[in-house]
């Protein structure tokens, strides 16, 4: 997959000989620190609000349960860490 700018508006993507083109404004400085800083807020908050979770569901379920399923969750990131491991590694 590869990605080509043509101008400030013009985003060209090609994956298998198909090409895509997309246009529209792009997002200006401003709004991009915005999103940035908005994410990384939420994903603290979100940490601190799942610790406090994982501690009570941890002693109203068991340990050992909590852990099973939370490892059930873990899976799909790891997978879609290996997916973008192997898509990095296909691009060097």
């Amino acid at each position: 997959m590869t990605f080509s700018t043509r101008g400030s508006d013009t985003l060209q993507v090609s994956a298998d000989n198909e090409t895509i083109t997309v246009q529209g404004a792009g997002l200006n400085d401003y709004t991009l620190t915005f999103l940035w800083s908005l994410t990384t807020t939420l994903y603290v908050i979100g940490g601190m609000f799942g610790a406090f979770c994982a501690g009570f569901l941890a002693d109203k379920v068991g340990r050992q349960v909590f852990l099973e399923i939370s490892f059930i969750y873990c899976i799909p990131s790891i997978q879609f860490y290996m997916l973008f491991l192997a898509v990095s590694v296909q691009n060097y």
